[in-house]
């Protein structure tokens, strides 16, 4: 009777443990982040488009784009990079935390991309996007999420 009783905790103890690991994965798929990322945390969450195209050229190509409705770096060769910068403002205390997604996420460096803001403060941040070597030919997009966490 008690290896009857063992089987069926264990089968309990599995299926617990499955069905929490489903409703895991399940978040992860809606969020489209991790579950400990802090923009989980966030009280206001804002976004900015983000495109640069890659051309191989015989010379370093590092095309301008003034375009002030998205992060745009223009067009831009392998092993080229270009800074553009956002000025952000809030309006209210709160710590700020910049992250980027999407195809140009491990080319962006973002600084800073964590500080406190004030109102009526504006902080300028950069973004430096270097393109490797290996870099296809084409258009790379991804968004800035801009986490602001009220202080």
């Amino acid at each position: 009777m008690d290896l009857k009783k063992n089987k069926t905790s264990w089968f309990l103890i599995s299926l617990i443990i499955f069905t929490l690991s489903f409703i895991a994965v399940i978040l992860v798929l809606i969020v489209g982040k991790d579950l400990t990322s802090p923009l989980l945390q966030c009280s206001t969450i804002d976004t900015v488009d983000s495109i640069v195209t890659v051309k191989t050229a015989e010379l370093p190509i590092v095309g301008l784009n003034t375009d002030t409705d998205g992060l745009k770096f223009g067009v831009v060769s392998p092993t080229a990079s270009v800074k553009r910068t956002i000025k952000v403002a809030y309006t209210k205390p709160a710590a700020v935390n910049i992250q980027m997604d999407g195809d140009l996420q491990p080319w962006v460096a973002i600084n800073p991309a964590e500080f406190e803001i004030e109102p009526n403060q504006t902080i300028t941040v950069e973004f430096i996007v270097s393109i490797p070597e290996e870099a296809a030919d084409g258009n790379y997009t991804g968004k800035v999420l801009f986490c602001y966490k009220d202080e």
